[in-house]
C-alpha cells in the first residue's frame, strides 16, 4: 500500500524500514503490505489490513485511489500495489508492528520528484536480460529495488513522466 501523506506540512510517501527478523528482504525499505488472508474480501483490503497492522493508521483512515501496474519482482512474484492517501499523520498515532517494522519514515514527494536525489541501478538476472531500476537518496534510507519501482510508477501517476 503506497501511502500519500500530509507529514510536518508536506505531501509525503510513508515508508517502513523491515526489521532484521522478517523472512526476507530483512533491513530492506518498502512500503506496507503482505500476503492476502482467506479473511481478506480482496486485494484492496489486504493492502488496507497490512498498512493498518504494520503502521497503526486506522483502516478507516486510508483512502485508496486504485491500483498501480502490477509488477514482478526477481523471484517471480507478482505484487499488486495500491495507491491511496491517509491526509495528515501525526506521530502519535504511528504504532509500528515490531515483529515486522523497525522503523517508519518519510520522504516528501518534492525530494523523491528532485532529479539531484535520482540514480539508477542496473540489475542482471542469471540467464536473463539485465534491466535498469531508479534509486532515491534524498531520504534517511536509500530506497531501491521493487520499492523504488513502485515509487516512480507513484511519481509518474502524480506528477506526469519525470526527467
Amino acid at each position: 500500500m503506497v501511502l500519500l501523506c500530509k507529514w510536518k506540512e508536506e505531501p509525503s510517501l510513508l515508508y517502513t524500514l523491515r526489521t532484521g527478523s522478517v523472512r526476507s528482504h530483512r533491513g530492506q525499505v518498502s512500503f506496507p503490505g503482505g500476503l492476502r488472508e482467506p479473511s481478506d474480501a480482496d486485494l484492496v483490503a489486504t493492502a488496507v489490513r497490512e498498512a493498518s497492522e504494520e503502521t497503526g493508521i486506522a483502516r478507516e483512515r486510508i483512502d485508496v485511489w486504485g491500483p498501480t501496474a502490477p509488477v514482478v519482482t526477481t523471484s517471480g512474484t507478482w505484487v499488486s500495489p495500491f495507491l491511496g492517501s491517509v491526509g495528515k499523520v501525526y506521530e502519535t498515532e504511528l504504532v509500528k508492528s515490531d515483529a515486522e517494522v523497525e522503523r517508519i519514515f518519510f520522504i516528501p514527494v518534492s525530494v523523491l520528484a528532485d532529479s539531484n536525489f535520482r540514480r539508477y541501478t542496473k540489475f542482471r538476472l542469471q540467464n536473463r536480460h539485465g534491466y535498469t531500476l531508479p534509486v532515491f537518496l534524498g531520504g534517511s534510507h536509500k530506497v531501491w529495488g521493487l520499492t523504488a519501482n513502485v515509487t516512480d510508477m507513484v511519481l509518474n501517476i502524480l506528477h506526469g513522466t519525470l526527467k
